[in-house]
């Protein structure tokens, strides 16, 4: 049987709540440093477009949109 999900489809700009934003951007930090490299938001954007987060042109624009929206700062981000 199959789960069924509700809200948006993966890819459509938005998370359920702060706290799963928050969560996803900091997975992707530590990605982003387990590759070498440093937790820029310009880094995490791609790497977040690259698993098919953001579907966005411009996922730089897509994630300080997130920040902006859910309240979170960077420091937030890149300390957790």
């Amino acid at each position: 049987m199959r789960a069924i999900r509700r809200g948006r489809p993966l890819g459509s700009g938005t998370f359920p709540s702060r706290e799963e934003c928050l969560a996803a951007l900091r997975d992707a930090a530590q990605a982003v440093r387990r590759q070498g490299k440093r937790p820029t938001q310009g880094n995490v954007a791609e790497l977040l477009r690259e698993r098919g987060l953001t579907i966005a042109h411009e996922p730089l624009e897509t994630l300080r949109y997130w920040l902006r929206h859910y309240g979170i700062s960077w420091r937030d981000v890149v300390s957790g």
